[in-house]
């Protein structure tokens, strides 16, 4: 009996003047423990490094008029073949099972959306005041 191969999952990164956080975020993906994926950034004309840095990485770029994240997200749906879609911004930066615990609870047929938990890097930022008063 042969094993079901593991749907591919595109993970979908919209990206703007992000040259400082991309490559911790694309390191951190080409380390998931689910490895069947597709990687999509979508550019919104940065005027920085950001997509030079995301070059470097085993990922399909596309570029965006700057529109905003939204159009960012859906020009990466249009563009995508996983089974899955998942998105992630250009400044966060998923642990190893970040992946597969998301698609956990797939498994029951009453799943459509899954969401999850976040965690800020800089624990001085404002962000990181709001974010932590919500939890």
């Amino acid at each position: 009996m042969s094993e079901k191969a593991e749907p591919l999952v595109t993970v979908i990164i919209p990206v703007r003047n992000n040259e400082r956080t991309i490559g911790e975020v694309l390191k951190a993906l080409g380390s998931q423990t689910y490895s069947n994926l597709e990687i999509i950034v979508i550019d919104g004309s940065s005027d920085d490094r950001t997509a030079d840095i995301a070059s470097q990485f085993d990922v399909k770029i596309l570029t965006e008029e700057a529109r905003g994240p939204n159009y960012a997200r859906n020009l990466g749906i249009e563009n995508a073949k996983g089974e899955f879609l998942l998105f992630i911004d250009g400044d966060c930066k998923p642990d190893s099972g970040w992946v597969e615990r998301i698609l956990k609870p797939f498994s029951s047929p009453k799943v459509g959306v899954v969401g999850g938990s976040i965690n800020v890097w800089n624990s001085s930022s404002f962000l990181s005041f709001i974010v932590s008063s919500l939890v």
